[in-house]
């Protein structure tokens, strides 16, 4: 009987700290997630906002034979107001259907975050599920 009460109380113990051990280590999961979602849906959205304002400048400025100051205008433009020194014709459809699509802080936050939460869980379970397996192992030695 005694043996059995050793088992069921080392059992215990590995389950205490396979548990906190998964908490520890999903909250650290968790948070260094939120903090990459955060930065990320920034980053994103400040390139968005970059090819929006290089699409309006290019809109603004088409080149014109007539007048040879339009491209230097254009490039102070860009300097001043999108802080880009490269204007480039070579992209503009594309950053044109970017811009027309659209941006969403909350979609794209919201999408990082569900990813966050499920790396959390795995991280959770691989560390409970870890610790609950060297229990196993500690438990045969135990026994015999």
């Amino acid at each position: 009987m005694n043996e059995l009460a050793n088992s069921t109380r080392v059992k215990r113990g590995f389950h205490r700290v396979g548990l906190a051990l998964s908490i520890v280590l999903g909250a650290l999961a968790l948070v260094a997630g939120a903090i990459f979602s955060w930065d990320s849906s920034g980053s994103q959205r400040e390139q968005f906002l970059a090819r929006q304002c290089v699409v309006n400048a290019m809109n603004k400025y088409k080149p014109n034979p007539d007048n040879i100051y339009a491209e230097d205008v254009l490039n102070l433009d860009l300097r001043r107001d999108c802080h880009s020194s490269e204007p480039s014709d070579k992209g503009l459809e594309e950053m044109k259907q970017l811009v027309n699509s659209g941006f969403s802080y909350t979609a794209t936050l919201a999408s990082y975050l569900g990813v966050t939460a499920l790396i959390t869980a795995l991280v959770g379970l691989l560390a409970y599920y870890s610790v609950a397996a060297f229990s196993w192992i500690v438990r045969g030695f135990m026994r015999g």
